[in-house]
């Protein structure tokens, strides 16, 4: 069997999957990672199931033999989503830019308003000695000429 015919039936088999008693508990309010997370109300692990690829779910779930507590998105028609499906992972690395452009937006944000928000300080005049001009400093340009030895 090639690994694309393995990868399409193990998504058969998990389209398949069904939760009999939905669990209530918040998965933020549980500690963990992005692949499983422990919930202290029943004090087991849950496993994300669409964080995985399709295989990695299917051999999570056939190892536990149904007693494994799971979470996963399932679209309209009825496919669960996993890491390697296409659709969700696009979806997913759209969410992670936009997140990172927000996060950019306003730490730039924050920046410019500190930034604006800083009295400025009154700029001394130089102090010049006697008979002395002060020129504001200029670019200078140009094609550089270097003076013969003489």
């Amino acid at each position: 069997m090639s690994p694309l015919e393995s990868t399409a039936r193990a998504q058969a088999l998990l389209n398949q999957a069904s939760v009999a008693s939905p669990c209530d508990v918040a998965w933020e309010s549980m500690t963990g990672d992005e692949r499983v997370r422990h919930c202290a109300q029943c004090r087991k692990n849950v496993y994300d199931l669409s964080s995985l690829t399709a295989l990695e779910a299917l051999a999570l779930v056939q190892a536990q033999e149904g007693g494994l507590c799971v979470r996963f998105w399932r679209r309209e028609d009825g496919t669960v989503l996993t890491a390697d499906c296409p659709v969700g992972a696009r979806r997913a690395r759209r969410r992670r830019m936009h997140q990172v452009a927000r996060a950019a937006a306003a730490m730039l944000t924050l920046a410019l308003g500190a930034a604006a928000s800083r009295p400025s300080k009154p700029k001394k005049p130089p102090i010049l000695l006697q008979g002395e001009v002060q020129c504001p400093p200029r670019p200078v340009m140009g094609k550089v000429a270097v003076p013969a030895k003489g």
